[in-house]
């Protein structure tokens, strides 16, 4: 696994890029303010109880979710598609990876580390949404920087079979992201309540 991510320099600098910018997530809720940590205090509040109260098992919050997670992975796919692309498909990339650390840490100091059980099975589909956000990313810049060979380094490369693959890329990642939302709202809810 290591001696992959020496080998590929974009799987490398992906990887050390998403270590940094879950750091930066986690450290950057000592930077806010209090009135802010009170809004996310009452937010997480607001969940736990909308979770206890079996709220977040419908087919409206799925669809929402759903949406919202696929139109990320058509993003950053039709982006892959121009080379203008890469930077917007790098920072949309860690900005989600940051707002999952930052979400991780928030939950962590307001339920306390005595529910880190709760914490993880609650996170366990935004961390498949990450990694699945990872590898969508990772095939959209190798797509970009294809086609920046292409056209100005004059490379021959066989295009028909790139876009076929990416295409492929493409369709796996709705699968994988609709059966994460369906396992996200109807049954990691259910597991939380059955266990706590």
């Amino acid at each position: 696994m290591i001696r992959l991510f020496k080998k590929n320099k974009l799987l490398f600098v992906l990887g050390i890029s998403t270590i940094i910018c879950f750091i930066i997530g986690i450290l950057f809720n000592s930077f806010i303010d209090d009135n802010n940590k009170l809004i996310i205090s009452n937010n997480i509040s607001f969940l736990i109880d909308n979770i206890s109260r079996d709220k977040v098992s419908s087919f409206s919050n799925f669809f929402t979710l759903f949406l919202s997670s696929s139109f990320i992975i058509f993003i950053i796919w039709i982006f892959g598609i121009s080379i203008i692309g890469i930077l917007f498909i790098y920072l949309l990339y860690l900005f989600k990876v940051f707002i999952f650390s930052f979400e991780f840490v928030s939950l962590l100091i307001n339920l306390k580390l005595n529910n880190i059980l709760y914490i993880f099975i609650y996170l366990f589909p935004s961390a498949v949404y990450i990694l699945l956000l990872f590898f969508i990313s990772y095939y959209s810049l190798s797509f970009s920087f294809m086609l920046f060979k292409l056209i100005f380094k004059k490379q021959s490369i066989n295009i028909a079979f790139y876009i076929k693959s990416y295409f492929k890329v493409f369709f796996i990642s709705l699968i994988v992201c609709l059966i994460n939302c369906i396992i996200e709202v109807f049954i990691i809810p259910k597991i939380l309540l059955f266990l706590f």
